[in-house]
């Protein structure tokens, strides 16, 4: 069963794609300091100290509006294991071909999206 917390960025990782730019409206947000997701009965009204919480497709869609191709596949032998692949612009910047959790590999691709940001 997939919880709904891990449908979400983490508190660090929403934190540090906001600080690259990303300022797309949430359905939740986490209170300032805290790593509870709390859903946001306010249509997207939050406090300048909370940190929206976007949730991973959000993420890899903002990230792909900045130019990045990111590929996802599963593994045929093992449909619980993941590697995925990152490019910019057409140009290959990094694969992650061990095999990996689904959960694991989204976590894996938005630090390396957040690294290779940062690198621009």
């Amino acid at each position: 069963m997939i919880e709904l917390q891990n449908q979400f960025l983490s508190y660090e990782l929403a934190l540090q794609i906001q600080q690259l730019g990303f300022n797309k409206k949430c359905l939740a947000f986490y209170s300032l300091g805290k790593s509870t997701v709390i859903i946001n009965n306010d249509t997207y009204n939050i406090n300048s100290t909370d940190i929206g919480a976007p949730l991973f497709q959000q993420a890899l869609e903002w990230f792909m509006e900045k130019g990045f191709q990111i590929s996802l596949w599963t593994n045929p032998e093992n449909p619980d294991a993941y590697i995925y692949e990152v490019m910019y612009q057409g140009r290959f910047i990094f694969e992650h071909n061990k095999y990996i959790p689904y959960h694991e590999a989204k976590v894996s691709c938005i630090e390396k999206l957040i690294e290779v940001t940062k690198s621009l």
